[in-house]
Parts: structure tokens; sequence; C-alpha cells
């Protein structure tokens, strides 16, 4: 029971910890937070494709690893 609680003491002072520091990447003004969003937006448009074609492929390849081992999970 004691291990139990202080797990949950270690988690806590860790998120205390990471919710109180100062945060440093901070946009400066309209226009470069504009800039920023529109980066972003361009990197999603196509990251996002990628990602979709890249864990559409992992799972094809997946499903024939599983039909070729006899639908053995293990």
């Amino acid at each position: 029971m004691r291990h139990r609680r202080s797990t949950w003491v270690v988690a806590l002072a860790a998120t205390a910890w990471i919710g109180l520091a100062p945060a440093t990447a901070q946009a400066e003004g309209l226009g470069k937070a504009f800039g920023l969003g529109i980066g972003s937006a361009l990197c999603s448009l196509l990251y996002g494709p990628a990602k979709i074609v890249y864990a559409g492929l992992g799972s094809f390849i997946a499903g024939g690893a599983w039909a070729l081992s006899g639908g053995d999970a293990a």
C-alpha cells in the first residue's frame, strides 16, 4: 500500500512541476501569431494525408501478417 501512495505522490509532483513551469514559446504580436497559424495549417495539409496513407499501409500489412499467421494473435 505504501508503494502505491508514493507513486501517486511522485506523479502529482511531476504534474505540478510541469504545470508550473513558465511558458517559453510565445508569439509576439498579431502578425507573428498569424504567421505561425498559417504555417501550422500548411504543415497539417501536407502531414495529414501522408499520415493517413502511412496508417492505411500499416493496417494493410498488419492484416496480411495476421492472415498469413492463420489468425494467431500471439
